[in-house]
């Protein structure tokens, strides 16, 4: 079963504030959010996870390149 995140749960995982997230998601460089509700909306911590783990491969394959 996957697992549904809210936005206090994704700050404290990313580090990034609210308006970040948004604004990464609405560029496309963040995973988007569905609609719980009306006025509520989560993350699927799954793909937060592979975020984070995209973000290191990056930094990890920019840092072999300088070698």
């Amino acid at each position: 079963m996957k697992k549904i995140v809210k936005i206090n749960a994704v700050k404290q995982q990313t580090h990034l504030s609210v308006a970040s997230i948004y604004r990464l998601a609405k560029q496309g460089d963040f995973p988007k959010q569905m609609k719980l509700g009306v006025r509520a909306s989560g993350w699927l911590q799954s793909e937060i996870v592979d975020w984070i783990q995209s973000r290191l491969n990056d930094r990890d394959s920019k840092i072999e390149g300088d070698n």
